[in-house]
């Protein structure tokens, strides 16, 4: 896809695309260890993820509610991200808990961006439990694991569960600073800014008709790492091969 050729107005329907043309294409790999393969999904098994965490969270929130997605990396966060997408609802993607100042400053997000729902993994969630128990000032919010998600939906056919109507000037994620000199602060990401760059990047590096291999370790909720490591091959129907930072 290139800048002259139209392009979907969001990302789920630009996804969905991809899902539906190429369902048994290799989406992601993930090297759990740098080297050996954790991890892989198609276009269409990671479709399904998505929604069946988008129908979970149309059943426990509104659209344009906020979710923070405390995630270590992997293909969890990926269909977290991808299922507050497709429900509708604003993605907050942050680091996971390492330290007290870390749980401060996640506190600090959650309170700014009204966020009333964290989805995680087992782990991560519940390492957020026992802190707030242990009286960490969190704002009231629920902690969500998606392998629960995943465990208890009965969905097995993406047919089941229909995305819904996402409009380009929707927010699609909110994108917050490190913090690391003051406050983290939030940039709004509109589904027209997303297809926008992607089309942008497309462009430039000219992917534009062969299949996309990239390779990366970035965070995923660093920009580059979301932005241009993880959404731009989706985005261009190609694979992404990625590893966790402190692996590489």
């Amino acid at each position: 896809m290139g800048l002259n050729v139209p392009w979907p107005a969001s990302f789920p329907e630009l996804f969905c695309d991809h899902a539906h043309v190429t369902p048994d294409s290799f989406a992601l790999t993930f090297l759990g260890d740098s080297e050996t393969v954790s991890q892989r999904l198609t276009f269409g098994q990671l479709d399904l993820r998505g929604r069946k965490i988008a129908r979970w969270l149309s059943h426990n929130v509104a659209q344009h509610d906020r979710v923070m997605l405390v995630f270590p990396s992997g293909t969890d966060f990926v269909a977290a991200f991808l299922g507050c997408l497709y429900a509708n609802v604003v993605a907050v993607p942050v680091y996971p808990p390492r330290r007290r100042g870390t749980l401060e400053t996640l506190a600090r997000i959650a309170a700014d961006s009204g966020a009333n729902v964290i989805l995680g993994t087992n782990e991560s969630t519940a390492e957020l439990a026992s802190a707030i128990v242990k009286g960490e000032s969190f704002p009231a919010i629920r902690l969500q694991s998606v392998a629960q998600i995943e465990a208890e939906s009965s969905l097995n056919k993406c047919s089941q569960w229909p995305i819904v109507n996402v409009l380009p000037e929707d927010l699609a994620f909110l994108q917050y600073t490190s913090g690391s000199t003051g406050k983290p602060k939030g940039v709004s990401v509109t589904h027209s800014n997303l297809i926008h760059n992607q089309r942008t990047i497309a462009s430039i590096f000219r992917h534009e008709t062969d299949r996309v291999v990239m390779a990366g370790w970035l965070p995923m909720y660093h920009d580059m790492g979301l932005v241009g490591n993880l959404m731009h091959p989706l985005a261009v129907g190609g694979e992404l091969v990625f590893m966790p930072p402190l692996a590489f």
